[in-house]
Protein backbone atom coordinates (compact mmCIF):
# COMPACT_ATOMS: atom_id res chain seq x y z
CA UNK A 1 0.00 0.00 0.00
CA UNK A 2 1.62 3.21 -1.16
CA UNK A 3 1.13 6.49 0.66
CA UNK A 4 -0.21 9.14 -1.75
CA UNK A 5 0.96 12.71 -2.19
CA UNK A 6 -1.67 15.30 -1.35
CA UNK A 7 -3.00 16.79 -4.61
CA UNK A 8 -3.93 20.02 -2.79
CA UNK A 9 -0.66 20.98 -1.10
CA UNK A 10 1.78 18.39 -2.54
CA UNK A 11 2.69 17.14 0.92
CA UNK A 12 3.80 13.56 1.40
CA UNK A 13 4.82 13.91 5.03
CA UNK A 14 1.43 15.36 6.01
CA UNK A 15 -0.56 12.47 4.56
CA UNK A 16 -1.58 10.10 7.35
CA UNK A 17 -3.97 7.20 7.86
CA UNK A 18 -7.06 8.28 9.77
CA UNK A 19 -10.39 6.74 10.78
CA UNK A 20 -13.85 8.16 10.29
CA UNK A 21 -16.66 6.71 12.36
CA UNK A 22 -19.87 7.11 10.40
CA UNK A 23 -23.23 7.79 11.96
CA UNK A 24 -24.12 4.09 11.60
CA UNK A 25 -20.94 3.27 13.62
CA UNK A 26 -19.02 1.88 10.63
CA UNK A 27 -15.29 2.60 10.86
CA UNK A 28 -13.70 3.71 7.59
CA UNK A 29 -9.96 4.10 7.14
CA UNK A 30 -8.54 6.53 4.61
CA UNK A 31 -5.65 8.86 3.86
CA UNK A 32 -5.99 12.41 5.16
CA UNK A 33 -3.61 15.31 4.65
CA UNK A 34 -3.15 16.83 8.10
CA UNK A 35 -1.20 19.70 6.54
CA UNK A 36 -4.14 21.11 4.55
CA UNK A 37 -6.85 19.21 6.49
CA UNK A 38 -8.30 17.48 3.41
CA UNK A 39 -9.32 13.92 2.69
CA UNK A 40 -8.68 14.55 -1.01
CA UNK A 41 -11.01 12.02 -2.63
CA UNK A 42 -9.01 8.99 -1.55
CA UNK A 43 -10.99 5.80 -1.32
CA UNK A 44 -11.57 4.13 2.00
CA UNK A 45 -9.05 1.38 2.58
CA UNK A 46 -10.22 -2.06 3.68
CA UNK A 47 -9.42 -3.13 7.23
CA UNK A 48 -7.85 -6.27 5.79
CA UNK A 49 -5.45 -4.27 3.61
CA UNK A 50 -4.47 -1.98 6.49
CA UNK A 51 -3.97 -4.96 8.81
CA UNK A 52 -1.74 -6.67 6.23
CA UNK A 53 0.26 -3.46 5.80
CA UNK A 54 0.62 -3.05 9.58
CA UNK A 55 1.67 -6.68 10.06
CA UNK A 56 5.08 -6.79 11.69
CA UNK A 57 5.01 -3.07 12.44
CA UNK A 58 4.62 -1.51 15.87
CA UNK A 59 1.02 -0.37 15.31
CA UNK A 60 -2.43 -1.74 14.48
CA UNK A 61 -5.77 -0.40 13.24
CA UNK A 62 -6.70 0.45 16.82
CA UNK A 63 -3.80 2.92 16.93
CA UNK A 64 -4.98 4.94 13.91
CA UNK A 65 -6.34 8.29 15.16
CA UNK A 66 -9.96 9.24 14.56
CA UNK A 67 -10.30 12.10 12.08
CA UNK A 68 -14.09 12.50 12.19
CA UNK A 69 -16.69 10.89 14.46
CA UNK A 70 -20.28 11.17 13.26
CA UNK A 71 -21.64 8.40 15.46
CA UNK A 72 -24.73 8.70 17.58
CA UNK A 73 -25.71 12.31 17.09
CA UNK A 74 -27.99 12.56 14.09
CA UNK A 75 -31.58 11.83 13.19
CA UNK A 76 -33.07 10.78 9.86
CA UNK A 77 -34.23 13.81 7.86
CA UNK A 78 -37.28 11.82 6.65
CA UNK A 79 -38.66 10.09 9.74
CA UNK A 80 -36.69 11.63 12.61
CA UNK A 81 -35.47 8.24 13.78
CA UNK A 82 -31.92 7.63 14.98
CA UNK A 83 -31.48 3.92 14.27
CA UNK A 84 -28.46 3.28 12.00
CA UNK A 85 -28.44 6.79 10.55
CA UNK A 86 -26.08 7.29 7.59
CA UNK A 87 -24.73 10.36 5.85
CA UNK A 88 -26.25 10.46 2.38
CA UNK A 89 -24.79 12.26 -0.65
CA UNK A 90 -27.46 13.41 -3.08
CA UNK A 91 -24.75 13.43 -5.77
CA UNK A 92 -23.77 9.77 -5.70
CA UNK A 93 -20.10 9.29 -4.98
CA UNK A 94 -20.08 6.62 -7.69
CA UNK A 95 -20.94 9.33 -10.25
CA UNK A 96 -18.32 11.72 -8.88
CA UNK A 97 -15.69 8.97 -9.20
CA UNK A 98 -16.34 8.88 -12.94
CA UNK A 99 -15.10 12.46 -13.19
CA UNK A 100 -18.47 13.75 -14.40
CA UNK A 101 -18.66 16.15 -11.45
CA UNK A 102 -15.84 17.57 -9.40
CA UNK A 103 -16.73 16.30 -5.93
CA UNK A 104 -19.79 14.61 -4.43
CA UNK A 105 -19.10 16.46 -1.17
CA UNK A 106 -19.90 19.81 -2.85
CA UNK A 107 -23.52 18.75 -3.34
CA UNK A 108 -26.22 18.58 -0.64
CA UNK A 109 -26.12 15.82 1.92
CA UNK A 110 -28.52 14.65 4.61
CA UNK A 111 -28.73 12.12 7.37
CA UNK A 112 -31.02 9.21 6.52
CA UNK A 113 -31.82 6.09 8.51
CA UNK A 114 -30.77 2.82 6.88
CA UNK A 115 -34.32 2.19 5.64
CA UNK A 116 -34.70 5.60 3.94
CA UNK A 117 -31.11 5.57 2.63
CA UNK A 118 -31.68 2.21 0.97
CA UNK A 119 -35.08 3.36 -0.31
CA UNK A 120 -33.51 6.44 -1.96
CA UNK A 121 -30.79 4.35 -3.62
CA UNK A 122 -33.29 1.76 -4.86
CA UNK A 123 -35.34 4.51 -6.51
CA UNK A 124 -32.51 6.68 -7.85
CA UNK A 125 -29.34 4.62 -8.15
CA UNK A 126 -30.79 1.15 -8.67
CA UNK A 127 -27.99 0.41 -11.17
CA UNK A 128 -25.36 0.39 -8.40
CA UNK A 129 -23.83 -2.84 -7.06
CA UNK A 130 -26.27 -4.86 -4.91
CA UNK A 131 -29.17 -2.58 -5.81
CA UNK A 132 -32.13 -2.75 -8.15
CA UNK A 133 -33.91 -5.86 -6.93
CA UNK A 134 -36.65 -4.29 -4.84
CA UNK A 135 -40.19 -3.39 -5.87
CA UNK A 136 -39.20 0.30 -5.87
CA UNK A 137 -36.35 -0.27 -8.32
CA UNK A 138 -38.50 -2.50 -10.54
CA UNK A 139 -41.22 0.18 -10.72
CA UNK A 140 -38.67 2.88 -11.61
CA UNK A 141 -37.10 0.70 -14.33
CA UNK A 142 -40.51 -0.19 -15.71
CA UNK A 143 -41.70 3.44 -15.72
CA UNK A 144 -38.60 4.71 -17.51
CA UNK A 145 -38.37 1.63 -19.76
CA UNK A 146 -35.00 0.39 -18.48
CA UNK A 147 -34.18 -3.26 -19.02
Amino acid sequence: MKKPICPQCNSLEGVKLRKTISSNDAVNIHWVCITCKKRNHWESISHKKVSEWASGKSWSIDDIPIWRDYSGRNNCEVCGGNDRVEWHHFMPQSIAKLGIVEDAHLYPTAYLCKFHHDQWHEAVTWYMHNRGNTDIAKKVKEHFKYD
